[in-house]
């Protein structure tokens, strides 16, 4: 399913590590007998994304070599998204976990950790004391793909870049949870898709994007998986290609849609 909405004009492009430098205006409302001026919160400098310091164990070539094969049949995805995402196998708590890293410029800065069922605990582990950031902010950086498509978890972002191709530009959104508002600043001039998981949460994350890229965005879309598909990953692994073939029909039915605007409504 595939849904369709404008945005206004876009502001100044904000680079990937400069997410949430400045505060919105804050406009305060007068109160008796007193006057109230309008006043702007001081901007606040960026704060810095530092590469993570990493002391987890790595399990021996061969055992790695199984947990990757394994992790790959179970997700439909091929060695080239693992290498891309680098991706790798890790010991946290005892258990061999798929670590998804999330990079800036290239370094590491955190990460999620796909735990095994057998794990006592979350399904998803993150880096401790790390800064929240979006996952795969690196594919922000080519200026000549004018869309971002952003979605809930790392596994999602994998799996669209996986039907799609490598270098698709998505980001994600640690859990549904965890957008934040400042991070629409990555969509400025761009025109942007949302997916969120076929839940409660999901259809709140999706709002919350859209709240947040709304203004920074020329165009805003959705895509959606089918109802009896949790979101993108369940998607894919019930119908492989299929559902990459639907995703992209969606896709270009946003873009013809986007084309297709009456003059006065940004595209």
């Amino acid at each position: 399913m595939s849904l369709i909405y404008s945005s206004s004009s876009a502001t100044p492009q904000t680079e990937a590590k400069q997410y949430g430098c400045s505060a919105k205006p804050q406009v305060h409302a007068p109160t008796t007998g007193r006057r109230s001026i309008a006043k702007k919160r001081p901007e606040r400098k960026p704060d810095p994304i530092t590469p993570a310091l990493d002391s987890d164990q790595r399990p021996d070539p061969a055992t790695a070599e199984a947990a990757k094969s394994g992790y790959l049949k179970r997700r439909r995805w091929s060695h080239d998204v693992w290498d891309h995402h680098g991706l790798e196998a890790v010991y946290r708590h005892g258990h061999i976990a798929i670590r998804h890293p999330f990079r800036v410029d290239g370094d590491v800065c955190g990460w999620q950790d796909r735990m095994p069922k057998a794990f006592n605990g979350p399904k998803w582990l993150s880096a401790k004391g790390r800064k929240v950031i979006p996952f795969n902010l690196d594919a922000l950086k080519d200026p000549e793909r004018g869309y971002l498509h952003i979605v809930e978890g790392p596994a999602d972002a994998i799996t669209l870049t996986e039907a799609l191709f490598t270098g698709y530009p998505v980001i994600a959104a640690p859990g549904a949870g965890t957008w934040r508002p400042e991070w629409g600043r990555f969509a400025t001039g761009r025109t942007v898709i949302v997916t969120g998981d076929n839940d409660e949460a999901g259809a709140k994350f999706i709002g919350k994007v859209i709240e947040s890229v709304t203004g920074h965005a020329n165009w805003i879309g959705s895509v959606q998986p089918p109802d009896e598909h949790k979101d993108l990953s369940d998607w894919w692994v019930a119908e492989g290609q299929s559902a990459g073939d639907e995703i992209t029909r969606q896709l270009e039915w946003v873009e013809l849609s986007r084309r297709a605007a009456p003059d006065g409504v940004d595209r």
